[in-house]
């Protein structure tokens, strides 16, 4: 079977590692991956470079242009990955990252193949209700499209979206991380995209205590949550631990602009207790030493860097998502420690239980690690996908 995985830019830099670990896996199940590449600035016909290490083949591909430009560059992009000879031989189009969803759709019609949309939080999920509906509508068909979802709690609520005569089109294939030793693995997995610095981080018992933030994806309503976070930050008794270590609350450039939390740490006098670190957080190379990871989006996000803090044993602090199953009220043992309300009273209550209370902690990242040895490893999600791409080369009669 031969796979093009076609991820846009933004969500191949943010999930890399997720890509290299899937790649890696179908490559061990006999799968040939072929990966599209932008070519960005570089000259017509020449690649990024092996983006997925020997686990897959680069092919370069224009990921923008005007509308009228799509059908032409799929069948260029098409080309390449069939070497020119019938595009029989494509047998199935993956797609990551909404903003190639039309041309990752004009490659599957040109080559005659079933395509893969991942969703994996509840603004892409919408979008691909949004997407099918509206290929329906113009008279495509979509017979051949399917959804897949990164848990599922969130393939539910993308179910409950569609007409049911859609709704078997919704697969779960939950992601999966390594369970390897964290600091190894994190830099392994990181070193091809580049590192960014903060602050030295020491052990989470002493010293300077350190809180990774992550908001999640851009929404009107992302910035509620962080202001009454920084809020119980501000209010914490000289904002430190119950021995007196200091604490320091940090986030990527585009948290901090997407949320405020630098305008709104300044109101609140606590801009030292901030640190903004240049690049992306899943580039952060002391991501997995820090005390927590703050999550608060609720918007049934899978990320990257949460499940590999969860693998390293790193206590979650996140707002309660029903769209995520481990972030789930109903979800037992409690893997994070969840905050129920949108006020700075709630997050002081959370940040006191985990950060006053180590053995709450090490119990959260005990059962957080459990979950991810028990149906989050990387092999749990390779599983999935396989199985999934065997029933989808069924759609057209090929042979995996």
């Amino acid at each position: 079977m031969k796979v093009l995985l076609l991820a846009d830019p933004a969500f191949a830099s943010t999930e890399h590692a997720l890509l290299r670990r899937l790649a890696a896996g179908l490559a061990d199940e006999g799968v040939r991956v072929l990966s599209a590449v932008p070519y960005d600035d570089l000259p017509e016909g020449v690649s990024y470079g092996s983006r997925l290490g020997v686990f897959a083949t680069d092919v370069g591909y224009a990921p923008t242009g005007l509308p009228l430009t799509t059908p032409r560059r799929a069948r260029d992009l098409l080309a390449k990955v069939t070497g020119g000879t019938s595009p029989e031989r494509l047998d199935l189009v993956h797609a990551w990252g909404q903003s190639q969803w039309e041309i990752a759709w004009a490659v599957a019609q040109a080559a005659s193949c079933p395509m893969l949309l991942e969703v994996w939080d509840w603004p892409s999920a919408r979008a691909a209700v949004s997407f099918v509906t509206r290929l329906a509508r113009l008279g495509r068909a979509v017979g051949t499209i399917r959804l897949s979802a990164a848990d599922t709690e969130l393939a539910a609520a993308l179910t409950a979206l569609l007409p049911p005569a859609a709704q078997g089109m919704v697969h779960a294939c939950p992601w999966g991380v390594h369970l390897a030793e964290h600091t190894a693995e994190h830099t392994a997995e990181h070193t091809a995209e580049g590192s960014a610095t903060a602050p030295e981080v020491n052990d989470r018992t002493g010293g300077t205590r350190v809180l990774a933030l992550w908001p999640g994806p851009a929404t009107d309503g992302a910035r509620t949550p962080v202001r009454a976070l920084l809020q119980a930050l501000a209010a914490r008794p000289s904002r430190s631990g119950p021995s007196g270590e200091g604490l320091l609350l940090v986030m990527d450039q585009a948290s901090a602009q997407q949320t405020g939390a630098w305008a709104d740490a300044r109101k609140l006098n606590i801009t030292e207790w901030i640190s903004v670190v240049p690049g992306h957080l899943t580039q952060w190379d002391a991501l997995l030493d820090t005390a927590a990871v703050i999550l608060t989006g609720a918007q049934g996000e899978q990320a990257g860097l949460v499940l590999d803090a969860m693998a390293a044993s790193v206590p979650i602090i996140a707002r309660a998502d029903a769209r995520v199953s481990f972030l789930s009220a109903a979800h037992t043992p409690a893997c994070a420690q969840l905050v129920t309300s949108d006020d700075s009273a709630a997050w002081s209550a959370a940040l006191a239980a985990v950060l006053d209370d180590p053995a709450r902690a090490a119990s959260l990242g005990q059962a957080a690690r459990a979950l991810i040895e028990r149906e989050r490893l990387g092999f749990h999600h390779v599983t999935a996908v396989v199985r999934l791409y065997d029933q989808l080369a069924l759609l057209r009669g090929v042979a995996s």
